[in-house]
């Protein structure tokens, strides 16, 4: 998935959306949480646009992975926009989710289309999804 890690970035759009049950991921297809009222047309471009801010950060130095260290530091830029000022329930939540989705990893990243269920939609459309590398639009 572009080179990130996706039980880190499953992870992280769980804390950001409440599972995908916010507001702004059913209505406005933001699975990451992204501020300013970002929307995306449709699923798959809000997916993919959560992996390019994701991976935007890498290119920022920012190491996506489930290290604590590089959560906390994390922390900082994606909760506060800041370099320094660590969000620990933040970490605390993402690290619980890593955790969660590790333990059971076929559920949240299925092999086979019957196996799929609600929670794994998010990574199995990014895999689709990619190989089109479809434009993404964001509504106004």
């Amino acid at each position: 998935m572009m080179g990130i890690d996706k039980t880190t970035a499953l992870a992280i759009s769980f804390h950001e959306t409440g599972r995908v049950t916010n507001y702004q991921s059913r209505n406005k297809n933001n699975f990451g949480g992204l501020s300013g009222g970002t929307s995306f047309y449709t699923p798959e471009a809000g997916i993919i646009g959560y992996v390019k801010y994701l991976k935007g950060l890498e290119k920022q130095g920012f190491k996506l992975n489930s290290s604590k260290d590089n959560l906390i530091r994390l922390s900082c830029y994606y909760v506060n926009g800041t370099y320094d000022i660590p969000s620990y329930s933040w970490v605390d939540c993402v690290s619980s989710f890593i955790r969660e989705i590790t333990r059971d990893k076929n559920k949240y990243f299925p092999t086979s289309k019957t196996n799929m269920t609600g929670n794994s939609f998010m990574m199995s459309s990014v895999e689709k999804t990619f190989g089109d590398s479809p434009k993404i639009y964001t509504k106004k």
